[in-house]
């Protein structure tokens, strides 16, 4: 006979049985799937954060009405650190780890252990950041960390300590990363796979990953130094002390502003990936998109500067700057030009990878456009701490790399699961999201010129109208990502086959079976082009 405690006991047996091998895993794939899940976890979490800093921002509200300034500053500092650090790169990293190997040929990446360890140290990190909401308050000096605040006696909770080791910890596990990948892509790609037949995909890797080791060490080094001056009394950022008031501006920028091209050139490549395959023919100008992202990637590091335009920087470097922040519009004009030329010249399929494609297009070159606005310097000056740079970056950052990943989900599902996700609750998760999105950061430029600055618990009720209305747009936006989440589900146990190549896709991952077996290729491939072959 068996008890209630033999079936319990055989219950978490067999959930035990399905979890060990994750736990466990080097294969690239499984680490993969972690990334991406955990990415989405934290987008969702870094989410909740968002809708309630829109919750508080709905009217404006008197110190504890909802929640209190301190908590607000808490609240907007892990929303950022969060959708940022915890969020998008790792949603990156993990497509990187399940295509690379897969199209450049290789069985795995160079390392399998440090590509687990890799993955361990996010988790890791993110759970001793989030620590400080159970020691007395979460971090509350914004995603910048800025000093003296972060570095004096006014960030004085555990919370900011806890976001500093955190953010170490996420920082090695990038830089391991990176290394990671560096050495597959340039030692183990299969024979016939030269540098200029990768696809876009992997080019898109291949420079951001050294993006990521010329400057996280950078912030790395920058938060050695914050936690020696807040644990052991070191004098690095103590202004009193004759510290450079800026230098903290200088480190962390250094890093920050790169940053951005490190989550956007990724999305780029699945940009890439998708418009090629349906709009059913290659991708127009292929040598120039890979020297527009190298270049974007090059000038990513001399125009931080334009962070710091209201610090007082010598006004013929800040001409400088401006210049050349307005020149990176050149690169990224190329790559909107040839997507464009390349659906131009193709015959378009709208299946739901294809309009998240579409819509990430747009919603880019808002964000783009925005920035060159930006980097005009007196308009900085005036918008600088302004909802109309909150715009921007959400244009950017949602709009362009979580928009495009998403989209990158229902493209590789298929590869991933060997399931098709519902077309029909995909267009519509993408119509949602497309008119919602737009509804609740569009009319943020509008706020921005009107004087409503960013950071702040309260703002003049002569804007609660359109703040009420942001609100809605966001709080519907937000609900409608649950459709995405009920299709990821439903589809994995209720999907159609989707056979190994559903799209017709043109890059090597398509060449194995839907999933792919542990060692991802029978034998390693010989990549050969039609020429070749005649």
């Amino acid at each position: 006979m068996v008890t209630k405690d033999q079936g319990f006991e055989d219950v978490l047996k067999g959930y035990w049985k399905s979890i060990y091998p994750w736990l466990t895993t080097t294969d690239h794939k499984y680490v993969g799937i972690m990334y991406i899940c955990t990415g989405f976890a934290w987008f969702f979490i870094g989410g909740i954060l968002g809708l309630l800093i829109r919750w508080q921002l709905m009217e404006p509200r008197v110190d504890g009405d909802f929640l209190t300034y301190e908590e607000y500053n808490s609240t907007f500092t892990m929303h950022g650190t969060t959708m940022i650090f915890m969020a998008a790169m790792p949603i990156i990293f993990g497509f990187a780890n399940y295509l690379i190997p897969l199209q450049i040929g290789a069985r795995d990446l160079a390392f399998p252990r440090l590509n687990a360890l890799s993955y361990w140290l996010l988790p890791t990190g993110g759970i001793v950041i989030y620590m400080g909401y159970f020691t007395g308050g979460a971090g509350d000096v914004g995603w910048t960390g800025y000093t003296p605040y972060s570095s004096g006696d006014t960030a004085t909770t555990p919370g900011t300590d806890f976001w500093v080791v955190g953010q170490i910890m996420l920082g090695a596990s990038s830089t391991l990363t990176a290394i990671n990948f560096l050495v597959t892509m340039l030692r183990m790609r299969a024979p016939g796979v030269t540098m200029m037949r990768l696809p876009l995909f992997a080019w898109s890797i291949l420079i951001t990953v050294f993006l990521l080791l010329l400057s996280i060490p950078v912030f790395t080094v920058a938060l050695i130094l914050l936690m020696a001056d807040r644990t052991f009394g070191t004098l690095y950022f103590n202004v009193e002390a004759g510290a450079d008031p800026i230098l903290w501006q200088h480190l962390f920028w250094y890093f920050g502003h790169p940053e951005v091209y490190i989550v956007i050139l990724p999305a780029f490549g699945v940009l890439s990936e998708i418009i090629t395959t349906f709009s059913r023919r290659p991708i127009f100008g292929y040598t120039s998109m890979v020297y527009a992202m190298a270049t974007i990637g090059i000038i990513s590091f001399i125009v931080y500067g334009h962070h710091m335009f209201t610090t007082g920087a010598d006004p013929l470097f800040r001409f400088i700057v401006m210049l050349t922040t307005m020149l990176v519009a050149v690169p990224t004009g190329i790559k909107i030009f040839n997507w464009l030329a390349t659906m131009t010249g193709g015959s378009i399929v709208l299946k739901t990878p294809m309009v998240f494609a579409l819509g990430t297009v747009i919603t880019f070159t808002i964000g783009g456009i925005t920035g060159i606005v930006l980097a005009s310097i007196p308009i900085d000056i005036a918008l600088h701490d302004g909802y109309f740079v909150v715009a921007h970056f959400h244009y950017v950052l949602v709009g362009g790399t979580i928009f495009s990943f998403i989209g990158g989900v229902y493209y590789w599902f298929p590869k991933m699961t060997g399931k098709m996700m519902n077309e029909k609750l995909g267009l519509f998760h993408f119509a949602m999201s497309f008119i919602f999105f737009n509804a609740a950061f569009y009319p943020m430029h509008n706020v921005g010129l009107s004087g409503m600055p960013r950071r702040y618990a309260t703002y003049d009720a002569a804007l609660t109208d359109m703040n009420e209305f942001i609100s809605i747009a966001a709080m519907i936006f937000g609900l409608a990502q649950l459709i995405f989440v009920y299709n990821v589900f439903y589809s994995y146990k209720n999907g159609e086959e989707a056979g190994d190549d559903p799209w017709d896709g043109w890059s090597l991952e398509w060449a194995t079976s839907s999933p792919p077996p542990h060692n991802s290729f029978t034998e390693i491939p010989t990549l050969k082009v039609a020429e070749e072959e005649e």
